[in-house]
């Protein structure tokens, strides 16, 4: 008899240390997550971006709609922004204090390549993981471990960042010049107004030269003028102001230059 409660009393004990073990056991055992940034992609109003022996890259908020202020003064790809602001909250994988490390071997000892949002530090760009082929970057006196997909992008040409309308919004067209082998018809200022670009690069003029002239002029009085650089296999325009050249779809380009 006594060893029978002797047994219930130790199963009881059991039993409430149990129960105690699962009731004050931590009930969120996720590990958190350290991201790259604190700040929020809305309160971002200012984006820098520096690339060794190319320009630097300055892109500004206001009211809403984001621009590039330097090196020229253009609306740019929203989806280029967003692509950036994207960087703000990868997730750190790895973190390594530069104390006693040699900043070379990861190929952070320059600022080649960086980017800052606001007025935090400078995000610089180092080397790729050889086997995660995640990036290496130097932020706050740390070295980071991070997944990324803006390096390619902070390293394209300005003109890849410009919006791809080759009129901008709020203007209209109000006159339109084309050289005399094409046909002005009823709807191409209205074509020229809505046409956006494939895709937008720097332009060198001396390597890719105009063969025509297109002349817009806005009911803001001022003209932008559009550079034919070829027209077959596809058209290429170029804005010699902007040093740019646009990738045209084939579906535009007699809309664009119908022929006599």
């Amino acid at each position: 008899m006594k060893n029978r409660l002797l047994i219930n009393a130790l199963l009881l004990i059991t039993l409430i240390g149990l129960v105690s073990f699962i009731w004050l056991k931590p009930q969120n055992t996720e590990k958190q997550v350290v991201r790259l940034s604190q700040l929020n992609e809305n309160d971002v109003t200012l984006i820098k971006i520096h690339r060794a022996n190319q320009q630097d890259i300055k892109l500004e908020k206001k009211e809403n709609s984001w621009s590039m202020t330097s090196p020229y003064s253009i609306a740019v790809s929203s989806n280029k922004i967003k692509l950036l602001l994207t960087l703000l909250k990868e997730p750190v994988k790895s973190a390594y204090s530069i104390e006693g490390k040699d900043l070379k071997s990861f190929k952070l000892d320059a600022d080649n390549i960086s980017v800052q949002f606001n007025n935090e530090n400078k995000i610089i760009f180092g080397m790729t993981h050889p086997v995660s082929y995640d990036r290496y970057i130097l932020k706050d006196n740390k070295i980071l471990l991070i997944s990324e997909t803006v390096y390619g992008v902070l390293t394209s040409d300005v003109a890849n960042f410009f919006n791809t309308r080759l009129v901008p919004k709020g203007v209209q067209i109000t006159h339109i010049e084309l050289p005399k082998k094409y046909k002005i018809a009823d709807d191409t200022a209205a074509k020229w107004q809505l046409t956006k670009a494939i895709q937008v690069f720097d332009w060198d003029p001396t390597k890719s030269p105009s063969q025509a002239t297109v002349h817009l002029t806005l009911d803001n009085g001022k003209t932008i003028n559009y550079e034919i650089i070829e027209t077959q296999p596809e058209l290429w325009l170029g804005n010699t102001e902007l040093k740019a050249r646009y990738q045209i779809a084939n579906e535009n380009r007699l809309e664009l230059l119908p022929k006599e």
